[in-house]
């Protein structure tokens, strides 16, 4: 009976899990970073609208971050340097349609990480959505290629089990970023982010040949239950 039930259940639940695919990042904002080139955003550049001295808010547009690029030079990428940066940055990702995220990815050039100490030295974010109703502390998990810093250079925050995961939205902030400070000085560099969302998965169809073996187990099921009669 276990044998029968445990195979019955393994192909009747087969297909009924959830996977991850990437989300379209319509744009962003960025709030208290430093600037970078001119020509790798094409939303407002403006001073800090809280005043902090040398930083600078992009609104309204994309760049470096959803291009789908990743930088080989630190040139290329969107710098988080320094403690100012570090302690008030804020980025806001806009997204296509409204989407449970199941993860996002912070990734960056393999030839930045390699010259670069600094790479792969963010520890914590806090995640807020919904107009403040969501809000959750995500630690890194590091993933890819290590770097110079001597730790992998990209950066994962898992929102499963988050309050997230069965809401559904079409942006979220990130923030209060925590990092290793490397040589003296904290900060990270972004070259690409990548948002994946949680994905069901509907049940699959059995094939011909799993439904005569479900038969054939039915029919077994009914000739012992005769003998035994």
């Amino acid at each position: 009976m276990s044998l029968k039930f445990n195979i019955l259940s393994s192909l009747l639940a087969f297909g009924l899990a959830t996977s991850a695919q990437a989300v379209t990042i319509t744009g962003y904002d960025l709030l208290n970073v430093n600037q970078a080139p001119e020509d790798s955003y094409d939303g407002t550049l403006r001073g800090s609208a809280e005043g902090i001295p040398g930083l600078v808010d992009y609104v309204g547009g994309g760049g470096i971050l959803n291009d789908g690029l990743l930088p080989d030079e630190r040139a290329g990428t969107q710098s988080f340097f320094g403690r100012n940066v570090v302690e008030n940055a804020s980025i806001t990702l806009y997204f296509d349609r409204a989407v449970r995220i199941d993860s996002i990815e912070f990734l960056i050039g393999q030839g930045v990480g390699d010259t670069n100490r600094i790479p792969g030295s963010l520890l914590e974010l806090t995640a807020v959505g919904g107009g403040g109703d969501f809000v959750t502390s995500l630690s890194a998990e590091g993933f890819g290629s290590i770097g110079r810093s001597g730790t992998q250079i990209n950066e994962r925050f898992d929102f499963a089990g988050t309050d997230f995961a069965e809401v559904e939205l079409d942006s979220i902030t990130l923030r209060n970023f925590f990092t290793t400070p490397t040589d003296g000085f904290p900060g990270f560099f972004l070259g690409e982010i990548v948002v994946n969302e949680f994905t069901d998965i509907a049940p699959v169809p059995l094939p011909a040949s799993g439904l005569l073996f479900l038969g054939g187990l039915a029919g077994f099921g009914m000739l012992r239950r005769r003998k035994g009669s």
